[in-house]
């Protein structure tokens, strides 16, 4: 449960965030504790959807789609998987 349809790729400018993303919890995690930067729109809508994709609220592509945005806030670059991202 909670897994996406599309995994992410992230490739960070900052150590410890690299890496295959393919489940809500697991992109929540990187949030709390890894993520360089924890202020900023980007940032805190995606750590919201994570939540509410937990609880049932929203579905678990709708915190994907965060995600990916929260990733580009702080210019990394990530790639939905078999595809490129701008």
């Amino acid at each position: 449960m909670g897994k996406w349809s599309e995994p992410v790729i992230l490739d960070a400018p900052c150590r410890g965030i690299e890496g295959t993303y393919a489940r809500t919890r697991d992109a929540l995690a990187a949030l709390q504790t890894k993520w360089p930067k924890r202020t900023g729109r980007g940032y805190e809508e995606a750590v919201s959807m994570c939540f509410a994709a937990t609880a049932g609220q929203v579905g678990h592509d709708q915190a994907r789609i965060a995600f990916l945005n929260a990733a580009d806030e702080i210019g990394a670059y990530a790639r939905v998987y078999g595809q490129s991202s701008t």
